[in-house]
């Protein structure tokens, strides 16, 4: 018999309006099968929100973005895409791209990556542009993610942030399409912007 983690969920919708979920009763969610694949929804800020639609320029930048990792990828990390990552109570996005510490088991089923685990993640960004710069941007500073790439399609350009702390990211730098990019703990990736865009 299958059992919800945690305190009343319905308690605290009664009291705020809104229900929120603790990180453990949003996966409960996932595994009883409750949300799917069709659910397009994260956790954040313990609430469950839905994803923006992913328009045709957002799903061809993810295409190239990982055709373009895939084939000079460099050593000491592990790539991922896409894959709901459990980053800080109450927050659990899907990254559009997730740069992880290398580990001997590739992260398997007995090691779920958490935020110690990030290098860098990278957000695609086109209708989501606000939203991934804002609200999002602030909850992966929050979560210590030490460099955040948000790839902005509408301005042809990246916005690097690093320097996570509880107020946000304490240096954020504009990186031109004909520039090249390296995250900070992978110095020998070298991203020409434009393969992003």
């Amino acid at each position: 018999m299958t059992t919800t983690p945690g305190a009343s969920v319905q308690e605290t919708a009664q009291q705020t309006g809104k229900c929120h979920f603790s990180s453990d009763q949003y996966h409960w969610l996932i595994e009883a099968g409750i949300l799917g694949t069709n659910h397009k929804v994260e956790l954040i800020g313990g609430e469950i929100l839905p994803m923006p639609p992913m328009g045709d320029n957002h799903g061809d930048s993810i295409a190239d973005l990982a055709l373009w990792l895939s084939d000079h990828r460099a050593q000491g990390y592990i790539p991922r895409c896409q894959v709901t990552i459990r980053l800080a109570e109450g927050f659990t996005p899907d990254p559009d791209f997730t740069l992880l510490r290398y580990r001997e088991d590739g992260y398997g089923p007995h090691h779920r990556p958490n935020a110690g685990d990030v290098m860098l993640i990278i957000e695609v960004s086109d209708s989501s542009l606000a939203w991934d710069l804002g609200p999002k941007g602030m909850a992966y500073a929050q979560a210590g993610i030490p460099e955040l790439w948000v790839v902005d399609l509408p301005n042809k350009q990246i916005h690097r942030f690093t320097q996570p702390s509880p107020e946000g990211y304490g240096e954020t730098t504009i990186v031109a399409e004909d520039d090249i990019i390296t995250p900070l703990l992978i110095p020998n990736l070298h991203l020409p912007v434009r393969e992003a865009l």
